[in-house]
């Protein structure tokens, strides 16, 4: 693996297949328009990512899972061109605990999966190209008119299947 000065990253078609898994409980669902983690590709960090469309915008490849307000969604965008947000039709609740996992195969191919399962709607998939560099991350942003209860932190892993 790759370590430079953005931290670790991977080299899709040339490192074995990787993942991240993001366990957190979150108190009141309402408080987050993006709750994410995933894989984007290594590029300039954006600090303006507030929902789910700056999400599918601010990065050319991204590929995560994102608590939208208690709604689960895949956010996916390949060289910069349309991103998608899909409904899982899977829901957060308030107090619950899930772990986001999303695992990219050598070939560059994305997995998401809701505490080990496939999502319920899993309709849009991704591909990252070979070649592309693509790093873990995580990403929290309070809604505007919210209490502003953190996340509890349960667990984080980054690394090879």
């Amino acid at each position: 693996d790759s370590l430079n000065s953005t931290g670790p990253c991977y080299t899709i078609g040339t490192d074995a297949a990787f993942r991240v898994d993001l366990k957190m409980k979150i108190i009141d669902v309402s408080d987050f328009d993006v709750a994410c983690v995933g894989f984007r590709k290594q590029e300039a960090y954006t600090a303006a990512i507030e929902a789910d469309g700056e999400l599918i915008t601010d990065y050319t490849d991204i590929a995560c899972l994102n608590a939208n307000i208690g709604q689960i969604d895949k956010n996916t965008r390949i060289n910069s061109a349309t991103g998608t947000a899909t409904d899982t039709s899977d829901n957060w609740d308030d107090g619950d605990t899930k772990t986001f996992s999303v695992l990219v195969s050598s070939a560059g191919v994305v997995t998401f999966l809701i505490d080990g399962a496939a999502p319920t709607t899993n309709t849009n998939t991704l591909t990252f190209d070979s070649g592309d560099v693509v790093i873990p991350f995580m990403a929290f942003t309070v809604a505007a008119t919210t209490a502003d209860t953190p996340p509890v932190l349960v667990s984080f892993f980054a690394g090879h299947q």
